[in-house]
């Protein structure tokens, strides 16, 4: 948009823009900091806990098994992540 009101629109995108990535760095770093000091983990004992800490415990094993087979491919991993960015590019241009 051209004009004042095309320079105001401009603004207020720009302002919602910095505030929703000031947010999300906010959400990624400082919020879970600040959990971690307030949340006291106990055992579950109810049968849907134990069987949602059954589950994030084989969560996070698969994760760890899966992380260390990619840290010892790395350069295949590397090659992969850019074939997929290719492929994705390649949707807008054969659209």
């Amino acid at each position: 948009m051209s004009g004042v009101i095309g320079k105001f629109f401009f603004q207020f995108g720009v302002t919602i823009t910095v505030a929703v990535m000031l947010s999300l760095l906010e959400a990624l770093t400082l919020t879970p900091m600040r959990c971690s000091q307030f949340v006291d983990i106990e055992k579950r004992t109810t049968r849907i806990g134990r069987s949602i800490e059954w589950l994030m415990e084989k969560a996070r094993e698969s994760y760890s098994k899966t992380l260390a087979v990619a840290l010892n491919h790395r350069w295949k991993v590397v090659l992969g992540a850019m074939a997929i960015f290719a492929l994705s590019l390649s949707a807008f241009w054969f659209n």
